[in-house]
């Protein structure tokens, strides 16, 4: 392996202290790393007498993981920007000044578990209520789950009344009740309420989930009538009060989100305002520069305008910081100025960053226009001419590109950008104005969240745009200024809340090769093509034959419904969450078929030129068809209430093997991102395009330009969770998948056949939502259901991490499991890990359990609802078990209850996995 040492790990091992085992030093474990020239490798040991063990830490430096597990007083501090999750654990207290280190460490920490018994040497929280000079101020601005059920009271005092503890955000806390109780006086103690203050800002600052979306058709809030010929400056409070700055009425306007029709107007003697802050007392600063030289200040309490700022010319961003400082953008003079509101004499303005001279170097702006200023007080600026973003932090006057030209990391390409805003993980949102569109940061990079369509008019597009911001749930409010609109882009909150199954595999996922036969043409015929499973595991089959859509339940053997229609020879269909069928129909009538759940009746919605041999509904209800035989994908939205011409999604219409052609294109797959994968059938190969690029990307098979996988006329194209391909390799007669080791055969890995393990010529595949993988196997005429096989995800490096004792009795919650009608007592618990991972739950008693684990929440009256996974096992000493994979961001509920009805008795549930497990009886 002569490239291992640039590996990247994080290695803890665990030590006996017994029989007179030397304990490795720092020193001895640094030596066997002297071939490590490319990395930084840092170590320390642990000794915990009182457990009789020690513990090594080594990990390569820079530190990539996003948990950092473990970690004691011997911790030796560093800067870990991609850590969300932390765990401590030590027999010596930890101090005040522990948890600096802790923070200043992991500034981006979102998660903080603690696990200490021991008490604090100095009772700090105690001295700084009365003296508070002497410590420094602990600012946890990202953090939002904070654990303290395992701790000494002390612990809880720390976080609960230190007056130089701060939390930004609302907490999910778990703290044990008995501790709680004690520490408050029996929630009496008012100085509980000291540091949950938070240091808030005025502006909305959303936390978005990963890959987070937003609806690429805009929402005309308010058009020229209201916000002027050209609107350039938007502002969304807290409140989801809307302000924009008229600038040519000399106006300000104000309304609330969802009532345009109260519409305020306020009215003042300054003159094109560029730009307008809005505080958390409703004050309203708007910029007065271009042609009265100052900032004003309207008061919302006397509802008059006063100077707070003098300045050269025209301020392009406003900003008022936490210390009530206020910043202004001079483009004209490429500075960003400040002074202190607090200041009541109107002294000169300070220097915040620039040089008054246009340039490129570090300390230099060119035309400097929107600023941001965080918690920190770091600033950040659009520096327009420059075509990047300026990062200053405080007190610095040479700045740093964090997106743009310039930028020592690859982030993305700017032209002119003109706005900033940063979310609640420090995420970058900037409007790029000269691009015609907004662009965002997370931690997979920069990407083009809305106006990715180039310069235009249309909903999906903007010109020119000028300002952002967002409103408290995430919506984007959009200035797009020669539009002369203010656009609203909605946040799919629900992103994964999709029609088909994307289930979430182990490494070592594995299928059983021995098919089941779920259907062998006795009910819908012998030509078979397409299938679709949706998340209730309802199955959708076309029924060529008779010109039917075929329904049963997974569990069903026969059909729960048949939909006859006037379609003809369909090769595809796409179920959406409304239960709506989408179903091709264009070989004899040139056309796409929607039946209404609601209404049961077919309409045509989609005009096309012969078979659609895929079809696919995206996240922005963007009806999506693979031509086979024009050798192209086209589109069109079902928001468009006129079926007018659909517009190209990928290939030119020839049939070629450039990265703009494709040839016969079958199944076609659309993810979340809007990013579209082509099963290029003639060219053995999988294409993907990117939102707005006609240039695809091969994936897989030929031409690829990494080594994947060789096919024959790939039919189907689907994506698991974390954005694995599995595709239906038809003329290879397989089922073949991607994962963290490459591409693999899945199913029909013996050869062309009829017999359970093969496969003949298959040409659709589905997930239901347990992994189970059901493949149309097109010439045996018959359906295969393949089981995934969850057993053989065990992680060989689990340890046992939790054991639960309880009993059902007579008192007991009861709930109907099945349609029975019996009763069954059961105990619902709370599970929540601090590692994502493979957890591995086993359970046995006196009596004969019965296991479940839900999603969220469990629902008595729906025990359906939210379920992932449930077991019995009679025969068994282990009466339940499942292996599942857990996520830290996520609360999950496992139910106990029984295989018969009131059974009452001890059970006892053993959970083994890679880190600890919290248990919490509901």
């Amino acid at each position: 392996m002569p490239r291992l040492n640039q590996f990247t790990f994080f290695i803890q091992s665990f030590n006996y202290i017994s029989n007179g085992i030397s304990i490795p030093s720092t020193e001895d474990i640094q030596k066997t790393f002297i071939d490590f020239p490319n990395n930084n490798i840092i170590s320390y040991v642990d000794v915990f007498p009182d457990f009789e063990r020690s513990r090594c830490h080594i990990y390569s430096y820079p530190f990539l993981m996003r948990y950092y597990t473990g970690i004691s007083n011997s911790f030796p501090g560093g800067l870990f920007e991609h850590v969300r999750t932390v765990s401590l654990f030590d027999e010596r207290p930890f101090e005040h000044e522990f948890f600096l280190r802790i923070q200043k460490s992991f500034p981006f920490m979102e998660e903080l578990f603690l696990d200490n018994d021991t008490a604090q040497n100095r009772k700090q929280s105690y001295q700084s209520n009365s003296d508070t000079q002497n410590l420094s101020l602990i600012e946890y601005t990202s953090l939002y789950k904070l654990s303290i059920n395992t701790v000494h009271d002390d612990y809880t005092e720390e976080f609960l009344l230190d007056a130089k503890t701060y939390f930004q955000n609302n907490l999910i806390l778990f703290v044990s009740y008995e501790s709680l109780q004690r520490v408050t006086y029996n929630f009496s103690r008012d100085a509980t309420r000291t540091n949950c203050g938070k240091i808030t800002l005025a502006i909305n600052q959303p936390k978005f989930s990963p890959a987070a979306t937003w609806n690429s058709n805009g929402i005309t809030v308010v058009n020229r009538s209201i916000a002027g010929q050209f609107p350039r400056a938007i502002f969304v409070n807290t409140n989801n009060t809307i302000y924009a700055a008229d600038k040519n009425n000399n106006t300000i306007v104000i309304w609330q989100e969802e009532s345009i029709d109260s519409t305020k107007v306020i009215f003042g003697n300054f003159t094109e305002p560029r730009s307008l802050f809005i505080t958390l007392s409703g004050d309203i600063y708007i910029d007065d520069g271009a042609y009265n030289g100052r900032v004003q200040k309207w008061i919302v309490e006397t509802k008059n305008f006063v100077t707070v700022m003098n300045i050269k010319s025209a301020c392009y961003g406003l900003f008022v910081d936490i210390n009530d400082i206020l910043y202004c953008s001079i483009a004209e003079h490429h500075q960003v100025v400040k002074r202190s509101l607090n200041d009541s004499n109107m002294t000169p303005n300070r220097v915040a960053a620039g040089t008054g001279i246009s340039g490129v170097e570090s300390n230099e702006l060119s035309s400097a226009m929107g600023i941001f200023v965080d918690v920190n007080l770091d600033l950040y600026v659009a520096d327009c001419g420059n075509n990047r973003v300026q990062l200053f932090p405080s007190g610095e006057s040479n700045g740093i590109t964090v997106a743009g030209s310039g930028s020592l990391r690859q982030t993305i390409e700017l032209n002119y950008p003109a706005g900033i805003i940063l979310d609640a993980e420090k995420y970058l949102f900037i409007v790029d104005r000269k691009n015609h569109r907004i662009v965002g940061s997370d931690l997979s990079g920069f990407r083009c969240l809305v106006g990715c369509y180039g310069k235009g008019s249309q909903s999906n597009q903007l010109n020119f745009p000028s300002g952002l911001s967002f409103d408290r749930s995430g919506n984007m409010f959009v200035a797009d200024l020669y539009n002369g609109r203010i656009q609203k882009f909605l946040l799919m909150n629900d992103t994964f809340a999709l029609s088909f199954n994307q289930p979430k595999f182990c490494p070592t996922a594995t299928w059983n090769p021995t098919g089941i036969t779920f259907d062998n043409q006795s009910i819908v015929g012998q030509y078979l093509r397409a299938i679709f499973v949706n998340t209730n595991n309802t199955i959708y089959v076309i029924g060529k034959e008779n010109n039917t859509i075929v329904m049963w339940q997974e569990e069903s053997v026969n059909p729960t419904k048949i939909i006859s229609g006037n379609f003809t020879e369909s090769q595809s269909l796409f179920v959406t969450l409304s239960g709506d069928i989408y179903i091709d129909d264009g070989i004899n009538n040139r056309g796409v078929q929607r039946w209404s759940a609601e209404t049961n009746m077919f309409v045509i919605v989609m005009n096309v030129n012969s078979t659609c041999y895929g079809l696919f509904v995206d996240i922005n209800d963007t009806l999506y068809c693979s031509m086979a035989f024009h050798h192209q994908v086209v589109k069109r939205s079902l928001n468009d209430p006129l079926i007018v011409s659909n517009n190209v999604a990928a290939g030119t219409g020839i049939d070629g093997l450039a990265s703009n052609q494709l040839d016969s294109p079958e199944g076609i797959f659309v993810d979340v991102n809007l990013d579209l994968y082509v099963a290029d059938c003639g060219n053995h190969r999988v294409q993907l395009f990117q939102p707005g690029e006609s240039n695809g990307t091969t994936v897989a098979g030929s031409t690829s330009l990494n080594p994947t996988i060789t096919l024959e006329c790939p039919s189907g194209i689907v994506l698991d969770d974390e954005k694995y391909l599995f595709i239906v390799d038809h003329r290879n007669h397989r089922i073949v998948g991607s994962g963290l080791n490459g591409f693999r055969c899945l199913v029909g890995c013996y050869g062309k056949g009829s017999q359970s393990n093969q496969l003949n010529y298959p040409s659709g595949l589905s997930f239901d939502r347990s992994g189970n993988m059901f493949v149309i196997d097109t010439s045996n005429r018959r359906i295969q259901k393949f089981k995934y096989l969850n057993r053989y995800c065990v992680n060989t490096s689990s340890v046992l991490q939790k054991t639960y004792s309880s009993s059902l009795t007579n008192n007991n919650q009861i709930y109907y499991r099945d349609c029975n009608k019996q009763n069954f007592y059961y105990e619902s618990i709370q599970v929540n890990v601090i590692e994502s991972g493979y957890y591995n739950f086993r359970g046995r008693g006196d009596i004969d359990p019965y296991g479940s684990i839900y999603k969220n929440k469990f629902n008595p009256f729906d025990p359906s609802e939210n379920l992932l996974d449930q077991d019995y096992d009679r025969s068994s000493d282990i009466q339940f078990k499942f292996d599942i994979h857990l996520d830290v961001d996520m609360i999950y509920v496992l139910v106990v209850t029984t295989y018969d009805s009131k059974e009452t008795g001890k059970f006892s549930i053993l959970i083994f996995g890679k880190n600890k497990v919290i248990l919490e009886r509901l």
